[in-house]
């Protein structure tokens, strides 16, 4: 697929959002997720390393260690993932802080494969106080995030950041983010193991990152992502306290908690088909 310019893209989601549709993302961790969420008319699809952890049975928590080369598993997928789509904008997971490659070049690479934007996937941001602080020192910092989307939108890539904070939120905003998606946490199903985070605890949450990033940016669109945000009912309700709220982004809550579920589902009805007893 070719490259859907930047511009073009905002002013149809602008254009959706005007008639009263949020924008709806979708992580595709293989190619069926996005072939499926380009039929139902997802408005983007995001591609990143911890999609493919997630589904090949995994917690997508993974894509924060170094059980592989973040960058190249992203292009990886873009082999799998880019051909099956023909109209809809595809959005890479960029790591940021990898020190072995120049994020210009990356950056050119993945505009080659037919990428419209990227996203900082996998990032530093849900690293606590002390751990951050270090990394910072040591060059690896939330800065390299920073920097990625500034680089990018010289590029003229569409650029849709995870933020865990009010203060990342802010950064991205005057780095001239398009989209901020508000990260709150690991999605959590209802059948998880996890106990589920609470609904108005995370809307609190999600308050506390907008007004930061409104503030220096206000046409910045906004989305919401994780947490006990795993079904259609919930995310209405985020719409319906959070005017601001222009859409969601869902990974687990698209192609993971749903699916389980089916194929369970599925081979329990197969293994209560009776079968007559051979005389």
């Amino acid at each position: 697929m070719t490259t859907i310019p930047r511009e073009e893209i905002l002013l149809d989601l602008r254009a959706r959002l005007a008639q009263g549709h949020p924008v709806f993302g979708v992580c595709a961790g293989i190619g069926l997720t996005a072939k499926c969420a380009e039929l139902a008319g997802a408005d983007l699809i995001f591609v990143n390393n911890s999609g493919r952890f997630r589904m090949a049975g995994r917690s997508g928590l993974l894509s924060k260690f170094a059980f592989g080369d973040a960058n190249a598993v992203t292009v990886e997928m873009a082999g799998e993932i880019l051909p099956v789509l023909s109209r809809t904008p595809a959005i890479a997971g960029v790591f940021a802080q990898d020190p072995f490659k120049r994020m210009d070049m990356v950056l050119e690479n993945l505009i080659r494969w037919g990428f419209a934007g990227v996203q900082n996937s996998p990032g530093m941001g849900m690293m606590k106080p002390a751990m951050a602080k270090n990394l910072e020192a040591g060059g690896l910092g939330f800065s390299k995030e920073v920097e990625l989307v500034r680089m990018a939108r010289s590029m003229d890539l569409l650029t849709a950041p995870f933020c865990y904070d009010g203060d990342q939120a802010r950064r991205f905003a005057q780095a001239g983010a398009d989209i901020l998606v508000l990260n709150i946490g690991l999605t959590v199903g209802q059948a998880d193991a996890c106990s589920r985070p609470d609904l108005t605890a995370s809307i609190q949450q999600l308050r506390a990152m907008i007004a930061p990033a409104k503030d220096v940016a206000p046409d910045v669109l906004i989305l919401c992502h994780g947490g006990p945000l795993s079904d259609p009912q919930t995310v209405q309700q985020v719409y319906d306290e959070i005017p601001e709220m222009d859409g969601y982004l869902g990974g687990s809550s698209v192609e993971r908690i749903p699916v389980e579920q089916a194929i369970v589902d599925v081979i329990h009805s197969f293994q209560n088909i009776e079968q007559e007893a051979a005389i």
